[in-house]
């Protein structure tokens, strides 16, 4: 029987955390298979034996149990080191089994880093030949039929997709880059590839649940939309099939090196350039050479008649004009002096890669061996240590050595073949620590310029940066420019983010997540932001990192709390305020009155209200009077009045409001305005000041669209609709609520489209549209998950019950309504309660 030890395999580099699955299960079949509740029972007492309190030492038997299953989008790092301990791995293991796990972890947090392209890239100006190729493939598309292009590294799969595409009468185009073959990155995760599209497309996919639904939305909206799609660099055919599902309708066009025979697509399989194909690649670099047919021929016959490594000589051609071609394919057949299948492409690489000069040569070795797809000048300068402007011209040098492919402005890309390349020539010259600095320097840049972003947009909206020890300078930038670029840079900002700690850089990672979390949660990228929080997090707790661990905690519970599971958000809570009591940091107690904040949040959400009044009422005396502490007085000013609200307290609630309104407004934070504006006409709307109630929606929406708030404009806009149908105009009223819908559908927030939805149902009714009403609830139903929010429930409960036509059949939603408004600490309780005692 295998040692627990030898059951794993320690050379082979995990590749996400399934593989951390299958070598725990490996470790527990070597170790005699022992149960799981053996394994906890073993945790206990090695926990114990490090001295750890009795109230600590306990593990949940699930969490041991998860661990062992496949599928799982995260893990416990501390708990899977301790069970690899208690499964008998040695105490010499035990470090390197930790690392381990955190490569899979990075591993597994990159391929969730997918962003679409709203259109595909132009194709390469030197693109010549495949035309029947092109042709066939654009016919497809347009027949609406899926089409699969395969074919040896280098052979031209991307730009043909993007020819074809280009030559289609259409609405536009998606590009995504699955990575399949890139050794750098891993491959895009299905579901984060799901997730990017329909970003991409403006859909909505906020009530999906499984893959198939995303899929259907997918083909859907490019049917309607009249868009192609382009999955690049596939896996293979199952990586394609997961995004888009099976059948051979929709237009999409993957490529890959794999082969995909099935009748249901039309397969497009790229062979080498013939000779005439090969002479037209040639005169687009060298129109004015003198390329013979022998010489063309002889070309493609050594270089299998790859593009890339035909074009890779032309650019050879046009800058050395004393060289003939024949010459040139002389050089080229003395470099092929190996049996590797890229032997033609490596050959002509490395004569492209000999002329290149020192700093250009550099750049391309240190751009390969960054965790980003593109490099724009500025990056590319602090990665040699240069000047921008130098940066340009060697950015220019490697475009016209054919070497890097130019996208927009003064972006570069690189293929997959001279990426490889490019890293085996870096891992050969550039010494780690020289590798790892260059990273440090693009990772810092750049979050330097996220965090002057972030800056300028919180700024632009009244509000003020967090606090933070890290130094970055402000940028000349309005609030559109730092938002765009926001945009443009989130892929590579987060692959740098993930990738950081395993480069020997964890603090990047702490700033990224720090100074990315205000905007990502504004801009809807919850999941993405969730994940990054709690990849800080956990590195964080591995090494040390107080402050870094208490933010981290913070920002990943406050995503957390309008989940299905708001527990697990006071769980990031109680950690972050057991490290800021343990550190002594924040003596000023602004953290520890944010906590206070958040977790009366989670009390509120648990129905617990009385408890959030108190906490709340705690966390505005703590900030009230201190100029500094101006929006965490504001921020519990809002939460004491939504507590009270809940509660049914109209009175204690308008008064909070007008005092948070009138801080607000002192200070010129917009913001909050917008915020308190919008809850003081709800405030109206339960004394029948409906007028009023319109007049204070009508200027925080306003507020809200001034400041980009996409959030506060559902809210305003939902609330005016609402007293709109109370003063008797529900037409005009659901015209106002359905565009509230609308915008709420773009925010990928299935929580604030299920809020609007609700709101809005009872004025679709009021306005004749049952049928409408009735399909806003089917569609709200299924985001109110077990633990959502028990007041949403109630009052989907109480409108079924209100639309049903038998009596027995309403009394039974009513009381299924009182049951979920008690749960919540509502007020509604006692007036539903009435409803039915009254029958």
């Amino acid at each position: 029987m295998l040692e627990v030890s030898e059951a794993v395999d320690w050379d082979a580099a995990p590749e996400g955390l399934d593989r951390i699955t299958a070598d725990l299960r490996a470790m527990r079949n070597a170790a005699g298979a022992p149960s799981f509740n053996e394994i906890t029972r073993r945790i206990s007492v090695l926990r114990e034996q490090r001295g750890i309190p009795l109230h600590e030492r306990r593990v949940a038997r699930s969490t041991v149990w998860a661990s062992f299953q496949e599928g799982r989008r995260r893990l416990d790092a501390d708990a899977v080191v301790e069970i690899a301990a208690a499964l008998g791995l040695p105490e010499p293991f035990h470090a390197t089994w930790a690392q381990r796990v955190r490569a899979a972890r990075t591993a597994a947090d990159a391929a969730f880093v997918a962003v679409a392209r709203p259109q595909a890239p132009v194709p390469v100006p030197s693109f010549a030949g495949r035309a029947r190729e092109v042709s066939a493939t654009a016919t497809a598309l347009s027949e609406d039929r899926r089409v699969w292009i395969t074919g040896m590294p280098g052979s031209g799969k991307t730009q043909l997709a993007f020819m074809a595409v280009q030559q289609l009468n259409s609405g536009g185009s998606v590009f995504l880059d699955l990575r399949g073959r890139n050794a750098e990155s891993p491959p895009v995760a299905p579901e984060a590839a799901q997730r990017a599209i329909l970003r991409q497309l403006k859909v909505d996919d906020s009530a999906t649940k499984t893959s198939a639904d995303r899929a259907h939305l997918i083909l859907t909206a490019l049917a309607v939309q009249d868009c192609a799609l382009i999955l690049d660099d596939a896996t293979d055919y199952s990586h394609v099939d997961a995004i888009i599902g099976p059948g051979g309708t929709g237009r999409v066009v993957a490529t890959s090196r794999s082969l995909h025979e099935d009748a249901d697509w039309q397969m497009i399989r790229l062979l080498g350039l013939d000779q005439n194909e090969t002479t037209a690649l040639l005169r687009c670099f060298a129109p004015g050479v003198d390329i013979s047919a022998a010489d063309s021929e002889r070309l493609s016959t050594i270089s299998g008649g790859l593009p890339l490594a035909v074009a890779l000589v032309g650019a050879r051609l046009a800058t050395h004009a004393e060289w003939t071609l024949g010459e040139h394919i002389d050089l080229m057949t003395e470099r092929l002096n190996s049996d590797r299948v890229d032997d033609e492409v490596r050959a002509t690489l490395e004569l492209s890669y000999a002329e290149l000069d020192a700093h250009a040569a550099q750049l391309l070795r240190i751009f390969a061996d960054l965790p980003i797809a593109e490099i724009d000048a500025e990056s590319a300068a602090a990665a040699i240590e240069t000047e921008p402007g130098a940066a340009t011209v060697h950015i220019a040098a490697l475009a016209d050595a054919n070497l890097a492919i130019r996208r927009d402005d003064d972006r570069i890309a690189l293929h997959a073949l001279v990426r490889a390349f490019a890293r085996e020539r870096a891992n050969e010259t550039d010494p780690p620590r020289m590798r790892s600095s260059a990273f440090e320097r693009v990772a810092l840049q750049a979050t330097q310029k996220t965090w002057g972003a972030y800056a300028t947009i919180a700024r632009s909206m009244s509000d003020s940066p967090r606090r933070s020890d890290f130094v970055y300078p402000e940028r000349d930038w309005t609030a559109d420019e730092a938002s765009d670029w926001l945009y443009s840079q989130l892929s590579s900002l987060l692959a740098m983010a993930h990738a950081a700690p395993e480069r020997g850089h964890p603090e990047i990672l702490f700033h990224l997540s720090d100074g990315l979390s205000w905007w990502m949660n504004i801009a809807g990228r919850t999941t993405e932001a969730l994940r990054l929080h709690q990849a800080a997090a956990e590195v964080a707790s591995e090494i040390g990192a107080g402050r870094a661990l208490a933010t981290s905690s913070l920002d990943a519970g406050q995503l957390l709390l309008y989940s299905d599971d708001p527990r697990s958000a006071q769980a990031h809570f109680d950690r972050a305020r057991i490290l800021v009591d343990e550190t002594g940091q924040n003596p000023d107690l602004r953290m520890a009155g944010l906590l206070t904040n958040m977790s009366a949040l989670v009390d509120l959400r648990l129905g617990q209200v009385p408890a959030a009044i108190e906490k709340l009422q705690r966390t505005v005396q703590l900030h009230e009077n201190k100029d500094d502490e101006v929006p965490l007085c504001l921020s519990a000013l809002v939460n004491l009045g939504l507590s009270l609200h809940t509660a049914g307290r109209f009175d204690e609630e308008r008064d909070t409001v007008l005092r948070g309104l009138e801080l607000a407004v002192s200070v010129g934070h917009r913001l909050f305005e917008a915020n308190l504006r919008t809850n003081y006409a709800t405030v109206l709307l339960e004394y029948d000041q409906f007028e009023e109630a319109i007049l204070s929606a009508d200027a925080a929406r306003t507020i809200a669209e001034e400041l980009g708030h996409p959030y506060l404009t559902v809210y305003s806009e939902v609330t005016a609709a609402k007293a709109m149908m109370r003063l008797g105009d529900p037409t005009a009223a659901l015209v106002r609520a359905e565009d509230a819908i609308t915008t709420s559908r773009s925010l990928g927030q299935p929580l604030v489209t299920t809020e609007a939805l609700i709101h809005s149902t009872p004025i679709a009714l009021a306005a004749g549209e049952h049928d409408r009403a009735m399909r806003m609830l089917d569609e709200a139903e299924p985001q109110l998950g077990e633990q959502a929010d028990n007041v949403l429930r109630g009052r989907l409960l109480q409108l079924r019950a209100d639309s049903a036509t038998d009596p027995a059949a309403r009394e039974k939603l009513l009381r299924a309504a009182v049951e979920q408004f008690e749960l919540a600490g509502s007020y509604l309780a006692n007036d539903i309660r009435d409803q039915v005692g009254a029958r």
